[in-house]
């Protein structure tokens, strides 16, 4: 985990891109000013921007952070290895 923008983190450990999902036109719209103005400030780094599969177009992290805590099975929204850390914190 880190503090600040994330461009600022990518120049701290020397990263090239960065990456970013988008899984509608709303999410895109969002990161595309994000994108130009990174490149503005950190022109060494590139975003790099997928999109979604289809079926996973309604999970976003609100939705998972509210299934979590109100004790609910998040399995099919998140990826294995993140399990259990999602476990540990409970």
């Amino acid at each position: 985990s880190y503090d600040g923008l994330t461009s600022a983190f990518c120049d701290e450990v020397g990263a090239q891109f960065q990456l970013r999902g988008v899984r509608n036109d709303v999410d895109l719209s969002y990161e595309q000013p994000l994108a130009q103005m990174t490149r503005a400030n950190h022109p060494n780094l590139d975003t790099v921007v997928l999109l979604t599969d289809p079926e996973y177009t309604a999970i976003h992290s609100t939705v998972v952070r509210d299934v979590l805590h109100h004790g609910g099975d998040v399995s099919k929204f998140v990826p294995d290895a993140i399990m259990p850390w999602l476990s540990q914190r409970g």
